[in-house]
């Protein structure tokens, strides 16, 4: 027992002895004169231009040294307030006594990062993919336990994208063995982890609350859940669930990064609150109702800063009592004038139809409405401009009587106009005819048009 408790004190000593002369190392060594050592370090494993303004050390409370003002590539894609690295007490002596990368480090914190949108372009994803893919030069010299970030922004050339944080662990026997990315408080979590059933193959686990969209839109996604593979640059996730806008979206994404980047997502939107919707922009467009929607998005670009640019849209919808705003079609019938009719408004039971996306050009083929005694068959373009160009077929249908009037939209998304789809040298005597058959079908109809051809 007394051999023991002897070892035990000799062994203590030797371990405050050790932390003593760790610390004087720390406060006494001037690490500046490593700052040449650390940028040659850093290119030349790295093969790329890495500026370093200075370092310091402290204890935090294990002992760490700090890379301050750290800057990589000639255009300086990526800029890095503080790298902080926790070596053990070995490691620790090897770096300030020897000048030597060696031994186990228990951490590398990356703070305060921002990324330009060229650390995303396609030759430096092709470079990054090179040096992953070759063996390091000293393999056995080194060992990191965990990487981890926090603070990190992607800065796009409209865009930025912030707070992103995360951590990568590491085995010393097997490597990679998982790792996490946040974004905004945790809001979106990305887990990825090793597929120990397909070498090569990894497991992605995709979950998010209170979301929102980060580019180009005001949207908060109230959940979402996905899990999937990342295999040969390429993530698929077959099982996609989410909430959005008081209604559920079901489907799949898959997004790859081999010769550019390209992203397909297709899916079953079910009872969206379209006002909420619609809220989203300030074209006008359906207000109220709920929306019903098969989809298939499609986009591909050279650049990730582009990928949401120009995408591509197919789509089946369904909306079901609703409203059309700054489009009335009773009163277009009703007045039937080439000045045209603006404003007003359209309620329907059901809107249906197919939407397509292409070049930034909007499509709506195939566009049935039921509004009462009302229906109405479109087919309308969209510019990238918001400019409109369309035909309505209206009919009116009670007890026998068919009314069809010709119609045509133009204008903007704000203001669209509803003329007489008809040769305006004959719109007199059309309109004529209309005044004559609306009256027919109002008596006719025992008082039921009344509403409809006298607002």
């Amino acid at each position: 027992m007394k051999l023991f408790l002897r070892l035990l004190k000799y062994f203590s000593f030797i371990l405050v002895l050790l932390v003593l002369v760790g610390t004087l190392l720390i406060y006494l060594v001037p690490l500046r004169t490593f700052t040449p050592f650390v940028e040659q370090q850093l290119s030349k494993t790295l093969n790329e231009t890495v500026v370093l303004q200075g370092m310091h050390a402290g204890f935090d409370p294990a002992p760490f040294i700090a890379l301050d003002g750290l800057t990589l590539g000639r255009a300086q894609y990526a800029k890095i307030a503080e790298v902080i690295v926790k070596p053990e007490l070995g490691a620790l002596w090897q770096m300030i006594v020897k000048r030597q990368l060696r031994g186990d480090i228990n951490e590398v914190e990356f703070r305060n990062v921002k990324l330009a949108s060229y650390a995303f372009s396609q030759p430096a994803m092709q470079a990054i993919m090179a040096q992953s893919s070759q063996p390091s030069a000293s393999p056995s010299n080194i060992y990191v336990k965990r990487i981890s970030f926090r603070d990190i922004s992607l800065q796009f050339e409209k865009e930025v994208i912030t707070p992103l944080g995360g951590y990568v662990d590491f085995d010393r026997h097997r490597g990679f063995r998982r790792a996490e990315v946040n974004l905004a408080g945790r809001q979106l979590v990305l887990r990825v982890s090793p597929d120990d059933a397909e070498v090569g193959v990894l497991k992605v686990d995709l979950s998010a609350a209170n979301w929102k969209l980060p580019i180009r839109s005001d949207l908060t996604i109230d959940s979402i859940q996905g899990e999937g593979t990342i295999k040969q640059q390429t993530l698929t996730l077959p099982t996609l669930q989410g909430k959005l806008l008081g209604g559920t979206f079901e489907g799949q994404a898959v997004i790859a990064w081999q010769a550019g980047y390209q992203m397909v997502v297709k899916g079953q939107f079910k009872e969206i609150d379209v006002k909420g919707l619609a809220q989203l922009s300030s074209a006008a467009k359906p207000v109220g109702g709920k929306l019903f929607a098969n989809i298939d998005f499609q986009t591909a670009s050279d650049e990730a800063a582009e990928l949401i640019s120009n995408p591509t849209l197919n789509a089946e919808f369904q909306i079901l009592d609703g409203v059309i705003s700054n489009i009335d079609l009773p009163t277009a019938v009703r007045l039937f004038t080439r000045k045209g009719v603006q404003g007003g408004q359209t309620l329907f039971q059901q809107l249906s139809g197919n939407v397509s996306l292409k070049n930034q050009y909007f499509q709506f083929r195939n566009v049935n409405l039921t509004a009462g005694l009302l229906t109405a068959v479109a087919n309308i373009d969209v510019t990238p401009r918001k400019q409109l160009d369309g035909r309505i077929q209206v009919r009116m249908n009670n007890l026998g009587n068919v009314l069809n009037v010709p119609l045509k939209i133009t204008g903007d998304m704000k203001t669209p106009t509803l003329y007489p789809d008809i040769n305006p040298n004959i719109l007199p005597k059309a309109k004529q005819l209309l005044d004559s058959a609306k009256n027919y079908m109002q008596k006719d109809s025992g008082g039921q048009w009344t509403h409809m051809f006298n607002r």
